[in-house]
């Protein structure tokens, strides 16, 4: 099987997407009744699937497996050089892999930290004086279910690639995304393959079966692209894949909506379940602020995390200033963060857990010591 030089290093880290592969062209040689070519099909799936949808398909598997999120920020920026590196949204699948990247970025930009110290439900990284980085487990903004449904409808099937223009004409009928701009020049130049967008299964089929026919010049009929799926992550057949799916409550890739506050207090942040929950508390939040939404971009799956949906508004008395003027809400897929040494997270896992014994010691004895106050 042969790869795009581009796609060798994912396919090497994640041996998954080879096997996949295998499946995939096994299960489309017996759909069309001839061979395909092993490189096409390897990068349709190293392009389009990435290590959480592998993720996403074992915890279907074990229905009541499911990865807890952590949202890795930083507190104490200094520089804005520093402040723009540090700014992003980082999603850890654990608090080890949370606490071992924050170190790790701090390092990089010299900010010296001497304390990882357990607070409540997270971690919290500090120097002498203040708290530098907090590392705490995503908690989510529910949506009712017929919002989230209509947002599924109008997500259903879109693509990473080339569909930014669709995209915002279907999402111009939401209530305050009316002024989306038409960003169809970010299409030009898009590759054959592109990622679903919204990761439920329906979706990914729609997106497989567009991808097999413009990378491979094959068109699948709908069962057949629904069984290529459940190939692809290793069930037996569709059914499977949808029961499993339907008692499965894993969350894919957190989706964050952003609210900057004119002065005071940080930003606020509300994450969701799905890009269809996102939307929808985007959408909110917009016509909440009396502002104007202003672009939705699409992007690729990374190595670690799936396909994104970004999108910006900002005030409506500074529309004029288009897309230099500084965001007052925003959506997007925090990044995901990977690549980590697994030595390191193992020692930092080791230090966490003496932390956490030496943190409930104290919790113990200032029990004792407030019992024994009561009872004097």
């Amino acid at each position: 099987m042969m790869l795009k030089a581009s796609n060798l290093h994912y396919a090497l880290a994640h041996p998954q997407a080879l096997a996949a592969s295998q499946r995939l062209e096994d299960r489309l040689c017996a759909a069309i009744g001839r061979a395909v070519g092993s490189r096409s099909v390897a990068d349709l799936v190293v392009t389009c699937f990435s290590r959480s949808d592998f993720e996403m398909a074992a915890a279907w598997k074990q229905a009541e497996a499911s990865t807890s999120w952590w949202v890795a920020s930083f507190l104490d920026m200094g520089s804005a050089a520093v402040r723009q590196r540090l700014e992003t949204i980082n999603l850890a699948r654990s608090p080890e892999e949370g606490v071992a990247f924050c170190l790790d970025e701090l390092g990089m930009t010299q900010l010296q930290a001497c304390w990882v110290e357990c607070e409540g439900k997270g971690w919290i990284i500090r120097n002498e004086i203040d708290v530098m980085a907090r590392i705490v487990p995503v908690e989510y903004t529910e949506v009712a279910p017929e919002r989230d449904l209509r947002a599924e409808q109008l997500l259903e099937g879109v693509r990473s690639f080339g569909e930014n223009a669709r995209l915002a004409g279907r999402l111009r009928g939401i209530p305050g995304l009316a002024s989306l701009a038409d960003l169809s020049a970010a299409d030009e130049g898009a590759g054959a393959y592109g990622a679903a967008i919204l990761r439920t299964p329906r979706s990914m089929v729609k997106a497989l079966r567009r991808n097999v026919a413009d990378g491979l010049g094959i068109d699948l009929g709908q069962g057949q692209a629904q069984e290529c799926l459940a190939a692809l992550f290793g069930f037996a057949s569709w059914n499977e894949l949808v029961a499993l799916e339907h008692q499965s409550s894993h969350v894919a890739h957190p989706i964050t909506v952003t609210h900057w506050h004119q002065e005071g207090p940080p930003p606020t942040r509300r994450h969701f379940r799905t890009a269809a929950g996102g939307l929808i508390g985007f959408a909110d939040t917009v016509l909440l602020r009396d502002a104007r939404a202003l672009f939705c971009e699409l992007h690729a799956a990374s190595e670690h995390g799936g396909a994104g949906l970004e999108l910006m508004a900002v005030t409506a008395r500074r529309a004029s200033i288009e897309m230099a003027a500084s965001p007052v809400v925003s959506c997007a897929g925090g990044a995901v963060i990977g690549g980590l040494n697994e030595e390191v997270l193992l020692a930092t896992r080791r230090a966490m857990e003496g932390a956490l014994s030496s943190y409930r010691d104290s919790l113990v004895l200032r029990g004792q010591k407030a019992s024994g106050a009561r009872h004097e």
